[in-house]
């Protein structure tokens, strides 16, 4: 007899309350109603749409949050597209990578902007195609 084992993840729920990022002024973005969609389903895909989940991903690090970041690409991407402060500690960037208006906020400029953007979250953009962008980048000034 052959008997299936069940795969099992390794999920962390945390109780840390998010914080909120007000010390920073948020670029301007525009993001359409698809597009919005579009991040709402790949936050379903990621995490379930839950906000304090922390797992092991498959490089051994901890991706985190709706978005499932990890703390590197959370912070260098938040730094690069203005989000984030440029001096911002790795002890802040611990708690608000579990803010989920963040995430949000920087995967839109990622899978605006970025030819390659959607590889950050291969296996859901895979099930989910192509992030639907307009004919230019959305960076308002």
């Amino acid at each position: 007899m052959n008997y299936l084992l069940p795969i099992i993840f390794s999920v962390a729920v945390l109780t840390t309350p998010t914080p909120k990022v007000e010390e920073v002024e948020k670029p301007k973005i525009e993001i359409t109603r698809q597009q919005d969609t579009y991040l709402k389903a790949l936050q379903y895909c990621e995490s379930g749409g839950r906000v304090n989940v922390r797992i092991v991903d498959s490089n051994n690090k901890h991706s985190t949050g709706v978005l499932q970041f990890q703390n590197a690409t959370f912070k260098a991407k938040g730094i690069q597209y203005g989000v984030l402060p440029k001096d911002i500690t790795n002890e802040e960037v611990e708690k608000l990578v579990f803010n989920p208006e963040t995430q949000e906020l920087i995967a839109h400029y990622i899978l605006q902007n970025e030819p390659k953007g959607e590889s950050n979250w291969y296996n859901c953009t895979k099930k989910l195609g192509q992030y639907p962008l307009t004919k230019k980048p959305n960076i308002v000034n």
